[in-house]
């Protein structure tokens, strides 16, 4: 096969590769957010409420790492996935967080 069309065939393999990853939607609360552990927080929530399994763990990644927030407005599959997920309740952790965040930008 030559260079020219083993060049042409990856760029095929990358475009059609399909996408393991399982975003998760924990809401961005601001700067001061430890995104990794409240990312990780959900994942055990998630796997408490028999969603997701432990084997899914590795390939969760938080649903802004996972696309851009503009490509989530534009609709689809992926976006209803996500609006289920976080249909399925915000923690009280979260809730904790969020108001804790509230007061720090109010004072």
């Amino acid at each position: 096969m030559s260079r020219t069309l083993k060049k042409r065939v990856a760029k095929l393999e990358a475009r059609i590769a399909t996408d393991d990853r399982i975003p998760i939607y924990v809401k961005y609360l601001g700067d001061h957010q430890d995104i990794a552990a409240d990312v990780q927080k959900r994942i055990d929530e998630l796997i408490a409420l028999r969603v997701l399994s432990e084997a899914d763990r590795p390939r969760c990644v938080w649903w802004l790492h996972y696309m851009p927030y503009a490509k989530w407005m534009l609709g689809g599959d992926q976006k209803q996935q996500l609006d289920r997920q976080a249909a399925l309740g915000h923690p009280e952790w979260m809730k904790k967080k969020g108001d804790e965040g509230e007061h720090e930008n109010n004072s």
